[in-house]
């Protein structure tokens, strides 16, 4: 992974067109395959689990019979 960056780092002036912020076509593809290899990484997991029960975070339940009655 670390190696998927070095280009940004080495060599700054061929990857990025306005350094820091711009890059060009070569460090468009040093992102993109920095992307490439964190995404799978992280594995869609949440930042964190919900707090409380699962009532709390669907809202409370109505009940249909009551009206129909």
């Amino acid at each position: 992974m670390i190696r998927t960056v070095l280009p940004l780092a080495f060599f700054p002036h061929e990857t990025l067109m306005i350094f820091p912020l711009v890059p060009n076509l070569e460090g468009q593809y040093v992102l993109r395959k920095l992307a490439l290899v964190v995404g799978p990484r992280r594995g869609g997991k949440p930042d964190r689990e919900p707090q409380g029960s699962p009532e709390n975070i669907r809202g409370p339940s109505t009940g249909t019979s009551a009206a129909f009655a």
